[in-house]
């Protein structure tokens, strides 16, 4: 498998790509996302892709990490958004993206790398990470995008925009096939018909009501009854309500809700190649 791993921040055209990577996972707004992904010049935070080319040299997003800044530790990173494509899941491409995760941050100069998990705890034990007290994570700060990146974006974007804008113009008005106006008497009688024609059905429903009540009230009255004696064929009880459903366990995106996260970090070495 060809495979390469690259700072975002240096291949902007990945931009949409790796914002529809992760909301398969966490969902969020495109324009939410592209925000997430705005660094400054610093080395921390950064996003990082996997890429995997086809035979024609064709690119394609199967996996992310971020780096952030540690508060009050300038020589380690948090790790947040490691992801690889689900179709892809179990084949190994996990571990691949934690080791070149950490051989970037040992190339930044980190010598610990930090983690918060709910789910993947046995993963990154197996990986070399340890249970260690909780740290904070410094976010990104609201910085803005490079030149290049701001001109591809509206290149990338723009265009998508003009389309849709196009798209909904043409669907905005369906008239009938013949006329390029409707005329607002023609909308009116047609709103009041619609309106005649719920009122309709409505009062036929009362009307069946009152009927069938009135055919009970006839059958009590031709009854004969003596005095003090039962009606021999009472009126049916209704159904019993149906019993309330089975309480479901909760699913791993509530447990993860419920519980606290563990907290991990691994010692790497620092490499200055």
């Amino acid at each position: 498998m060809n495979l390469s791993f690259v700072p975002l921040r240096n291949h902007p055209e990945f931009l949409e790509e790796t914002a529809i990577l992760l909301n398969s996972q966490w969902k969020k707004s495109l324009a939410g996302r592209l925000q997430y992904f705005a660094e400054g010049p610093d080395d921390l935070p950064c996003s990082l892709i996997l890429l995997q080319k086809d035979d024609q040299d064709h690119a394609t997003v199967i996996g992310h990490s971020r780096l952030n800044q540690v508060l009050g530790k300038p020589d380690a990173a948090f790790l947040t958004c490691v992801i690889i494509e689900k179709t892809l899941r179990g084949s190994g491409l996990g571990k691949k993206l934690m080791q070149l995760t950490e051989k970037y941050a040992s190339q930044l100069g980190c010598t610990a790398i930090y983690l918060a998990t709910f789910e993947k705890y046995e993963f990154y034990k197996h990986l070399g990470y340890q249970c260690c007290s909780q740290v904070s994570s410094i976010k990104a700060r609201s910085s803005l995008f490079t030149n290049s990146q701001l001109a591809l974006l509206r290149e990338q974007f723009g265009e998508r925009e003009s389309q849709v804008r196009k798209q909904e113009e043409e669907e905005f008005v369906d008239y009938p096939p013949g006329n390029s106006v409707i005329n607002n008497q023609e909308l009116a009688d047609d709103t009041s018909a619609r309106q005649e024609g719920r009122s309709n059905v409505h009062n036929h429903k009362i009307n069946t009501v009152l009927s069938d009540a009135d055919k009970q009230r006839e059958i009590c009255d031709n009854s004969s009854l003596v005095p003090g004696e039962a009606i021999a064929t009472p009126l049916p009880l209704p159904p019993p309500p149906p019993p309330p459903p089975a309480l479901k366990p909760p699913t791993n995106q509530i447990r993860s809700i419920l519980t606290n996260p563990v907290w991990m970090m691994k010692e790497i070495q620092h490499d200055n190649h």
